[in-house]
């Protein structure tokens, strides 16, 4: 949340910029690289908290976490898990952690705001994804260039 404090930062907030793709402000897409401490500190302040309660909700999303389920996620669990096999309790948690970390990280991006959740294995996630299968699904992603995290 961003302070009362700071003028500077509520003069210059995201949603007084131009919009871009899915209603994000048109610098919403910017590589964190580009982006100045102050743009950061706002982007961060603004954080949409990932819940991970979601679930895909159409056929289409449902298609998509499957295809990242098997393409990206279970590739990488396997590349770490003994013997190369992934258990399908494995995969099921995989599936279910990253239908609601896309779920979220939607939610966010339609707000024009960033995704920010804990990485911390031992943190509660919910009822249904625990840290572990949270930070493996995160991992994968990230791996696979399709997430960028920015450590707090």
């Amino acid at each position: 949340m961003i302070s009362a404090t700071k003028p500077e930062l509520l003069s210059a907030t995201p949603e007084a910029t131009e919009k871009g793709l899915g209603g994000a402000p048109a610098d919403f897409w910017r590589p964190w690289e580009t982006l100045s401490d102050l743009e950061r500190r706002q982007y961060r302040d603004r954080a949409y908290v990932m819940m991970l309660q979601g679930i895909p909700s159409s056929p289409q999303a449902e298609e998509m976490v499957e295809d990242l389920l098997t393409r990206v996620l279970v590739p990488a669990k396997a590349a770490t898990a003994v013997g190369g096999v992934v258990k399908p309790t494995s995969v099921q948690k995989l599936r279910t952690a990253l239908g609601a970390i896309l779920g979220d990280l939607l939610a966010a991006t339609n707000q024009g705001r960033w995704a920010a959740r804990t990485t911390k294995r031992d943190k509660d996630t919910g009822k249904a994804i625990k840290g572990t299968a949270f930070n493996d699904a995160k991992d994968a992603l990230v791996a696979a260039s399709l997430l960028e995290h920015v450590k707090a």
